[in-house]
């Protein structure tokens, strides 16, 4: 049985609808027992056409063909008529002369590539004709189009699809997706059936059987499966109970991204789009003289989002549910790389390179799907100004000193955020430049120099030069008359800045005055006006929209709103706007907006700590650029996934997700700026927004009504133990919705997890200094800290460690935490309450963890601090690395019963503990090093650790012996996890012949290893690696860059010979390459003087 790697990834939330009647693939077909006859068949839409060349009986050749509409029991009767005459190739016309053959066939199909065919009561098999004469193994090299249901999955997805690659090397076969999830693909006979196992999550496998049926389908069975099933009973499970998988072969289809389609049109009236994605990418859209009236799309309203151009153009946009069956053409009568369009009277299509319809279909006369009443998401219609490639001007990057030098890239007046090192303007000091300059300080560090401040500069292109200075005299704010702005929604609430109350004033000075206004009167909605006045008369005002009120009652609010600023306005279309979400828009009155781009000084980002070190000259192709999503729709997810807790790589999980890492490593070009910001938008339609509103009145600190939700003030919330939280904190919640222990908000769409949660408006805030993204910042800290069960997170001690049960939560939590105690300001004048609440928060974790584990090693065990409901021993951790908290027990490993660790998990949370260091928390630098001895050791030298750096890739690692004791040494944890690798040469064929043996994904030793097997003709490549960003090498990427920088004494001894070992496996130079349009891993030493 051939082995095949296959990568695959996950679309979300796909509902997945066949066409009744079987649709056969348009072709040529034949019986292999009477090979002298063809049939050439033809399917559009409920029509069958068929061709065929046959013989009389003195063995004439003779041509028939005819039309026939498909029955309800999928079967259709043809009248054939005989064609005589008509002319030769090249010749002149003649007519051919056409005659009923008084003969009817009838056609049934029993899949899309095998069929009946009935013709004077006698029956013929027929096939498709592979004329190629591919075998099976063949035949599955190319690009297939996959889309499958999930089965059984608990956090509500429905399906996925992908576009898969399938190519040859070595006579191995290898698949690569767009998102690269690895899994197997093994092949169970020759007559084209195969076996796929994807891990989606560490205890659950995506299993599909399937058989090419034909030329250029395949059909199978798919259902999620425990990985500790044999691969007989896992052949029977799907046999019996899985559901449908579809496959379509389409070698033109590059991308699975809507902004890959471009429509260009001339005096159209109606359009209808039926794109063949659910991704979430926006349509790309051209015009000429265009009078759009209408638009409607299949897309779901949950993640459509249509260009500002489009959206200017029409008055009134319709969304309805997408229907799979578009993807693949049985309904729709498309190719799978074409998309259905119907309109007047000229269209024009351009997708994945398919030559261009000059025509458009004939109108449809089936009505589009109404527009869904389940989803959160609106019409995606959010206008934007198209982002420009940014500073053509831009010379490249200054040496950086101890000040920033960021690029503006037009004359005049612009506003953003900017971080500085501790003591470079001292306290009783200020910052300024060469131009008029207004400095809004909102962070200082602690010994009182300035951190943080929102700039506004009234300059000329160019570097913007900083220098300190002491304080100016009597700045006097500028001058304005706010000319007004409207929200009105159809619920029946109507908002004016005019009249809504001053909250805060966020900026003031000569240059620029921003008052932020809140009005909270309505039984949910808590809405603002973030009003922006600059003194040559511009106004920006963003209207921000919240169901947050955290102890009122829960209500979902239907609505649609319209902003209007002088001329300029705006429409969201219907919204269903769920507890707990939120969003923004931006308005500048009378479209006189002031779009002056600032190049952020990112080295000097790297600097100061808030930014890794990254992988040097990072170029991203222009193909990636172009499809960058540039903007974001109300209550839309966008870029992150709708199911946040699926597992698989994605573009939220990292250090910082892919529009963020895209935009700090590429800043010139403002399309990595404007995606970043996009990509936050997206957390605006999760469930974590919630603000105190003093509803019982028992609020003891009323400088916290109305901000986001505090643990100090309830310190028996939780949402994920919901049922277990204290009666006086507890959130109301619709019984219908909250009958089981957790929170949830009735949006069955969305979910979110603090496992697989993106950094959030850290870097946006940080950048432009807006008011929104500080909130959103806090939110999302608060949601964490709210998030666990009170008793394990001790209250309002907020401890993690015990309260976030897997590693990576741990890691993406302290960061969150981390960000908001770092970043949320402190300045006196617009100080936000709860800064200093996290701040001791993040510093009661550190102290945790410090003693409970790095103080806390063998042979000076002290008992671990007591969190109530837990019995926790006095072995909370070994001396490499390890602690209790950190590991888990899957199951029999290597014939012992195993306690674990997962390296690249340990590889996140290493990297967030060394992160949190760099900004500044210099006392989590023992548990910083305690980790490091793990990290460092299993890519050490061989001679000295005994543990082969090709292996610290592994999906898991033995750290307990069959006794539940802890293994003492590096070496132990090699030696029982790999007993057959013990003793080879590192690296060697024979080393990685014992890792195979051991925990190759095919082994029975183990279940659900998720290690992919290693090539032994290349001894360097270490496990799981395909050259690809995000495969499990890359993952560790981040913390081995970590421990080398945490200045442990195992980074000094060979801190720089771990650095090499993972420089020079086999797949290096090609990861490398790939990091350009996937960076987020790209993480180098900044201790080491390397650039790679």
């Amino acid at each position: 049985m051939k082995r095949i790697l296959i990568f695959f990834s996950f679309i979300f939330a796909i509902n997945i609808s066949h066409a009744a009647a079987i649709a056969p693939e348009s072709g040529k077909w034949w019986n292999p027992q009477n090979p002298n006859i063809s049939y050439s068949i033809e399917a559009q839409d409920n029509t069958l056409s068929i061709v065929t060349f046959t013989y009389d009986d003195q063995g004439n050749p003779e041509w028939y063909s005819g039309f026939g509409q498909v029955a309800a029991d999928g079967s259709t009767a043809i009248d054939l008529f005989k064609s005589e005459g008509g002319s030769c190739i090249g010749c002149s016309y003649v007519t051919p002369t056409q005659s009923d053959s008084g003969t009817e066939i009838l056609l049934s199909f029993t899949d899309s590539g095998h069929g009946n065919l009935s013709i004077d009561d006698q029956l013929i098999t027929i096939e498709r004709f592979n004329f190629s004469q591919k075998s099976s193994e063949e035949r599955i090299l190319g690009n297939w189009v996959v889309s499958a249901p999930f089965v059984g999955r608990k956090d509500g997805s429905t399906g996925y699809s992908d576009i898969v690659s399938f190519s040859e090397n070595n006579g191995v076969i290898t698949g690569e997706g767009i998102f690269n999830q690895l899994g197997s693909l093994s092949q169970l006979d020759e007559n084209g059936t195969f076996l796929s196992i994807v891990p989606i999550s560490t205890d659950k496998n995506l299993a599909t059987l399937f058989t090419l049926n034909d030329i250029n389908t395949f059909v199978g069975k798919t259902s999620i499966l425990d990985p500790s099933l044999t691969q007989q009973e896992i052949i029977d499970i799907l046999n019996s109970q899985g559901t449908q998988t579809l496959g379509i072969r389409d070698n033109t289809a590059t991308d699975f991204r809507l902004s890959d389609i471009s429509i260009a049109f001339n005096n159209l009236e109606n359009l209808t789009l039926l794109p063949v994605s659910t991704n979430q990418n926006s349509v790309s859209t051209q015009f000429g003289s265009s009078t759009i009236q209408s638009v409607s799309t299949t897309q779901p309203a949950d993640s459509a989002a249509i260009n500002a151009t489009l959206a200017n153009k029409f008055s009134q946009l319709q969304l309805a549910a997408s229907n799979t069956a578009a993807l693949f053409g049985s309904a729709l009568n498309t190719s799978p790389n074409t998309l259905a369009l119907s309109g007047s009277p000229n269209t024009t299509l351009v997708w994945h390179g398919t030559a261009p319809l000059t025509a458009p279909p004939a109108p449809s006369t089936t009505e589009p799907p109404p527009p869904s009443t389940t989803t959160a998401s609106p019409p995606a219609s959010t206008p934007t100004t198209t982002a420009t490639t940014g500073c053509s001007s831009f010379p490249g990057f200054k040496s950086t000193g101890n000040l920033p030098q960021p690029y503006l890239c037009s004359n005049g007046l612009a506003t953003f955020g900017q971080i500085f090192n501790r003591g470079i303007v001292p306290q009783g000091k200020i910052i300024t430049t060469q131009y008029d300059t207004q400095v809004d300080v909102k962070a200082r560090w602690d010994d009182g120099s300035l951190k943080h401040a929102v700039i506004t500069i009234d300059g000329q292109q160019g570097f913007i030069n900083f220098s300190v200075i002491n304080p100016p005299t009597n700045q006097e704010a500028a001058n304005y008359s706010d000319p007004g702005t409207t929200l009105t929604l159809t619920s029946g609430q109507n908002y004016s800045s005019q009249a809504m109350p001053l909250k805060t004033t966020w900026l003031n000075g000569p240059l620029v005055v921003e008052e932020i206004l809140e009005d909270h009167n309505d039984p949910n909605l808590v809405v603002q006006f973030h009003v922006r006045h600059y003194n040559n008369g511009a106004t920006r005002t963003e209207a921000v929209v919240e169901n947050s009120k955290a102890y009122a009652p829960q209500h979902t609010v239907a609505y649609s709103a319209q902003i209007t600023s002088g001329s300029a306005t705006f429409n969201t279309g219907q919204l269903t706007h769920y507890k707990a979400q939120r969003w923004h828009h931006t308005l500048w009155y009378n479209n006189q907006e002031l779009d002056n781009y600032v190049v952020q000084d990112t080295p000097y980002m790297t600097q100061v700590g808030v930014i890794d070190k990254y992988q040097a000259n990072i170029q991203p192709s222009q193909s990636y650029l172009s499809k960058m999503r540039q903007s974001c729709a109300p209550l839309d997810n966008c870029e992150d996934t709708t199911q946040m807790g699926a597992a698989g790589l994605s573009k939220m999980i990292g250090p910082l997700p892919l529009w963020t890492t895209s935009y700090i490593t590429y800043p010139q070009d403002k399309r990595t700026f404007t995606y970043m910001l996009a990509g936050d938008d997206g957390m605006g339609a999760y469930d974590i927004h919630f603000r105190e509103n003093n509803q019982n009145g028992t609020l003891s600190n009323m400088a916290l009504n109305y901000y986001p939700l505090s643990i100090v003030e309830h310190p028996g919330v939780s949402l994920v133990a919901w049922s277990y939280s204290s009666p006086q904190d507890k959130l109301p919640c619709d019984p219908s919705i909250c009958t089981d222990r957790s929170y949830g908000n009735g949006n069955n769409n969305l979910s979110w997890d603090n496992s697989h949660q993106p950094s959030t408006a850290f870097i946006p805030y940080m950048v432009t200094g807006d008011y929104y993204w500080m909130e959103e910042l806090a939110f999302v800290v608060s949601n964490n800290l709210i998030w666990p069960h009170p008793v394990y997170r001790q209250g309002s001690e907020g401890y993690i460690d015990s309260s976030v049960s897997q590693v990576r939560g741990k890691a993406w939590v302290l960061r969150e935490i981390a960000h908001g105690a770092y970043l949320l300001p402190n300045e006196s004048a617009t100080a936000y309450p709860t800064t200093n609440e996290i701040n001791t928060i993040l510093n009661n974790n550190i102290y945790f963890l410090n003693t409970d584990y790095a103080n806390n090693q063998p042979p000076n065990n002290k008992n671990c601090i007591a969190v109530p409901g837990i019995t926790q021993s006095t072995d909370c951790a070994n001396n490499i690395g390890q602690s209790a908290s950190a590991t888990s027990t899957p199951g029999i490993v290597n014939g012992v019963p195993n306690t674990s660790t997962s390296p690249w998990m340990h590889s996140y949370y290493m990297w967030a503990v060394q992160h949190i260091y760099m900004l500044g928390y210099t006392n989590i630098q023992p548990f910083a090093q305690f980790m490091a001895q793990f990290e460092l050791g299993i890519f050490g030298p061989y001679s000295q650790t005994g543990y082969c750096w090709i292996a610290a890739s592994a999906y898991r690692l033995s750290v307990k012996d069959a006794n539940l004791n802890w293994l003492t040494s590096i070496q132990d944890i090699f030696n029982v996890s790999f007993p057959d690798a013990v003793g080879q040469p590192c690296p060697s064929t024979e080393m990685s012949q014992g890792l195979v043996k051991d925990w190759g994904i095919f082994s029975t030793k183990v279940a659900n290893s998720g290690s992919g097997p290693i090539t032994l003709s290349y001894p360097t490549q270490m496990m799981s690696s395909h050259g690809v960003a995000g495969d499990f090498p890359d993952y560790m990427q981040i913390g081995l860059a970590a421990a080398i920088d945490s200045g442990s004494s195992e980074s000094i001894s060979y801190g720089s010979t771990g650095w090499t070992n993972y420089k020079s496996e086999y797949f290096n130079t090609a990861r490398e390459k790939a990091h350009n349009d996937w960076p987020v891993w790209a993480v180098i030493p900044r201790s080491l003087n390397v650039t790679e």
